[in-house]
């Protein structure tokens, strides 16, 4: 089984192979984000300032209602997208061409529904967990970790893919665990050290509008050229364990 430096250097090397395949995904990823941002903003400013419960209660319904019309499209889109992507970052691992951005987002309609949903269930049964004590919040966590996963690349329906990424965790929690931290806590400090070296010239000069135009922007593409390296390692390591399972002991015969 490949170690975590294994799955850190294999994650660098496809993304230097694939990065041109990754970039439009990781483009529209990061876009829905602005996009929903900037709309946030907007209905706040036609709305209320939210500054205590009495505000809040007096507040028109609509401004409610168009903030939740923006969380549910938030969560539709990104689901969508990130799917295609997880799917395209697969075949890219498995050594298979992707199709086209309108091909991929097509091939995901068929389980988008299943994607969704495993999406907004694995987060409330971990949250089930932190409501009774943080530690089973904590298992719930790394055993379903795999749950949306196996909808998005093999189809699998809801339970299934729940008790499916349980059956890889058991008898290897910590190991999981180790698997899915370290290269994410790796490409996270290298992303705060590129954002604190592109941030420079605006703590240099905040009040200058040129200087903060530009930074933003070399954020903002910074982020979108990071983004692949988060999402790599994960799939990398579902294979992993999928082609790796625990060894199921053999009943003694008489």
């Amino acid at each position: 089984m490949k170690t975590v430096s294994d799955i850190i250097q294999e994650t660098i090397s496809t993304y230097k192979t694939h990065i041109k395949t990754y970039v439009p995904y990781s483009i529209l990823i990061n876009l829905i984000s602005i996009g929903i941002s900037i709309a946030t903003a907007v209905v706040t400013i036609f709305g209320f300032k939210m500054i205590g419960w009495r505000e809040i209660a007096q507040a028109n319904p609509l401004y409610f209602a168009v903030l939740g019309l923006i969380m549910i499209a938030s969560i539709v889109f990104s689901t969508f997208v990130g799917a295609a992507f997880a799917r395209v970052i697969n075949k890219t691992i498995m050594k298979t061409q992707p199709e086209s951005i309108a091909k991929e987002l097509g091939d995901v309609r068929p389980i988008f529904w299943s994607v969704l949903l495993i999406s907004i269930v694995t987060p409330l049964i971990s949250l089930g967990g932190l409501l009774l004590l943080i530690i089973p919040g904590i298992i719930f966590s790394i055993w379903f970790s795999f749950a949306p996963t196996a909808v998005a690349l093999e189809g699998k329906k809801t339970k299934e893919a729940l008790t499916y990424s349980k059956s890889l965790v058991m008898g290897r929690w910590f190991q999981v665990l180790w698997y899915i931290l370290a290269p994410s806590f790796v490409f996270m400090i290298i992303g705060m050290v590129i954002s604190g070296i592109v941030n420079i010239p605006s703590s240099i000069a905040p009040d200058n509008v040129i200087v903060t135009i530009i930074t933003t922007l070399l954020s903002l593409a910074t982020t979108i050229i990071l983004t692949p390296l988060y999402s790599i390692p994960f799939i990398l390591a579902y294979h992993e364990f999928k082609n790796n399972p625990v060894a199921t002991p053999v009943a003694p015969q008489n």
